[in-house]
């Protein structure tokens, strides 16, 4: 991801929402009813769903199980994230 440093407020911002994202999660259940049409939101059924087609039609995307510390118990253990390798940029950011 480069080698570009937060700035401390951009920590500080970042340290705030993991806190909000983890006490969410904490006291919210994962919703197995698709709410897709209405809010956007996909249930983890749909979220592997959608990445499977992903990655049978795009090869450069790929599954990965990430830290054993950080899954999620609602998805599979080696479907937590999905991830682009080896896509060309022909412009970049400075």
């Amino acid at each position: 991801f480069g080698t570009a440093k937060m700035s401390a407020f951009d920590a500080m911002k970042h340290a705030v929402h993991n806190v909000f994202k983890e006490s969410v999660e904490a006291v919210m259940p994962v919703s197995h009813v698709s709410q897709f049409r209405d809010k956007g939101v996909l249930t983890p059924e749909e979220f592997v769903a959608a990445g499977d087609l992903l990655v049978a039609k795009c090869p450069s995307w790929s599954w990965q199980a990430g830290e054993p510390a950080k899954a999620k118990d609602y998805l599979p253990k080696e479907k937590q994230y999905l991830v682009t390798r080896n896509v060309p940029c022909y412009r970049r950011v400075d």
